[in-house]
């Protein structure tokens, strides 16, 4: 009985000495001074679209103040709402730590595919179906897709393939229709490794054209990627004993059909 007393007593001392020592690090920390900003970006290898003085240099432009201030008087969350300027940020954080910096963490978009429309403007759209710009500072090495593609970056005020209509069924465009056949190729190592370029035809139809090997590949529409994609693995498994410079064009696109034009 009297070890149990004594587990309750110990057990309030704790708290009670918790509740002192947060009271006093909160109010010393209303004394200390920002000393510096602390970037870190997830995935900076990756994908270099944002540097650390990038994040410096938009707190500078946006004449938002925080070294020399009080780490009380720096608003974290306006940080944080700035950092979101960036058209290629997922996700932001923004805190003050205990040595007084305020730490800046990002999470950049990733590119799955890069359009390049009719009217030779440029522009990504990323794995969530998002859209985003394309950059001066840094050029992703994903998949490119040009040809009949008249979606201007500019007036997908959405900033997503994914558009509903006034009902809230979704309308399907070109834009979706490369979305999910990126996102089929990018999620299986070998064709990830082989398609270099998406190319769409003044008739809606799709071509492919593989990373090596001097053919194409007529893909049609993207109905049955899985089975047109085995087709063609079959092809390629053919191509190991006769060369890969044998046939300038393979076609998939027709049901329980696989065409190949010789050079």
């Amino acid at each position: 009985m009297l070890s149990k007393y004594k587990n309750i007593i110990l057990f309030f001392v704790a708290v009670i000495y918790l509740a002192v020592i947060t009271g006093f690090i909160s109010e010393s920390r209303k004394e200390i001074p920002c000393s510096g900003l602390n970037v870190q970006i997830a995935d900076a290898e990756t994908n270099k679209f944002i540097q650390n003085d990038d994040v410096a240099k938009l707190f500078e432009k946006n004449q938002f103040k925080y070294l020399g201030l009080y780490v009380e008087e720096i608003d974290v969350s306006l940080a944080e709402k700035l950092l979101y300027k960036f058209p290629s940020v997922k996700q932001a954080e923004a805190f003050i730590s205990l040595d007084g910096k305020l730490n800046v963490s990002i999470q950049q978009r990733t590119p799955l595919i890069r359009i390049i429309n009719g009217r030779g403007e440029s522009y990504y759209i990323d794995r969530e179906g998002g859209i985003m710009p394309w950059s001066d500072e840094f050029t992703a090495f994903v998949l490119i897709a040009n040809g009949f593609i008249f979606e201007p970056y500019a007036t997908l005020r959405t900033k997503s393939v994914f558009i509903k209509d006034s009902i809230g069924t979704l309308k399907r465009n070109v834009l979706n229709d490369l979305y999910d056949l990126a996102l089929f190729i990018d999620d299986n190592e070998f064709w990830k490794s082989q398609m270099a370029q998406i190319f769409v035809k003044k008739n809606g139809e799709i071509e492919l054209i593989p990373r090596v090997g001097a053919h194409t590949i007529e893909f049609g529409n993207i109905d049955e990627m899985d089975l047109k994609f085995r087709k063609i693995r079959s092809v390629y498994k053919a191509f190991n004993t006769m060369g890969w410079n044998v046939y300038k064009k393979i076609n998939v696109k027709y049901k329980n059909q696989i065409v190949c034009t010789k050079r």
